[in-house]
């Protein structure tokens, strides 16, 4: 027998010997190999969710108890992701001179049957993480939590769609008693068309 033969035979054996002492499994057809997953369904909330892609000019509006409101114009660009389970927005805008740019993801989850999102603000190293409900269709109710310099903060947050070319943001500390900051979108670009 020769060298090369031998080697043909041992690196089977130590496989083999490796995966009996270790519990491992060694596929060695095609049928071994785990189904490919099936993505998630998109189902009417997530249709509801599309409803926002688009370009957006917004108006920003920064009000706390007993002060005068402070207002900003901006823009955002919303748009599907991930087979269009999810919308991902960019806003940007400056308040009082600093950047205050912002990144929100929102979905529906169909395990837990809620909206869910997430939002990094550029004045901050916190993400927001929120969940909620809609019992109308039109509004979106959310609660989430950051943590701040000053600890954990709980966030309400409201989306209400007054038509498919405007709906206004809502965000202030749960139960309210401080700042509320409120996002005016109107549509800069016609939504995309279905195909």
């Amino acid at each position: 027998m020769t060298l090369s033969n031998c080697r043909a035979l041992i690196l089977p054996a130590i496989v083999g010997t490796v995966a009996f002492f270790t519990g491992i499994s060694v596929p060695d057809t095609a049928a071994d190999k785990p189904a490919p997953q099936e993505a998630p369904k998109s189902t009417v909330y997530h249709q509801y969710l599309n409803v926002l892609v688009g370009d957006w000019l917004t108006t920003t509006r920064l009000s706390g108890p007993g002060g005068k409101p402070i207002e900003t114009t901006g823009k955002a660009r919303i748009r599907p992701v991930l087979g269009g389970r999810f919308i991902l927005e960019e806003r940007e805008g400056k308040v009082l001179g600093n950047d205050a740019s912002s990144v929100s993801l929102y979905g529906y989850n169909i395990n837990s049957k809620r909206f869910e999102a997430a939002m990094a603000y550029a004045g901050s190293s916190a993400l927001t993480t929120l969940t909620g409900t809609s019992t109308d269709g039109r509004t979106l109710k959310l609660t989430g939590v950051s943590t701040g310099k000053t600890g954990v903060a709980a966030t309400d947050m409201s989306l209400l769609l007054e038509n498919p070319g405007s709906f206004t943001i809502t965000i202030g500390p749960k139960g309210g008693g401080g700042p509320l900051v409120t996002i005016i979108y109107k549509r800069a670009t016609q939504p995309p068309k279905k195909k």
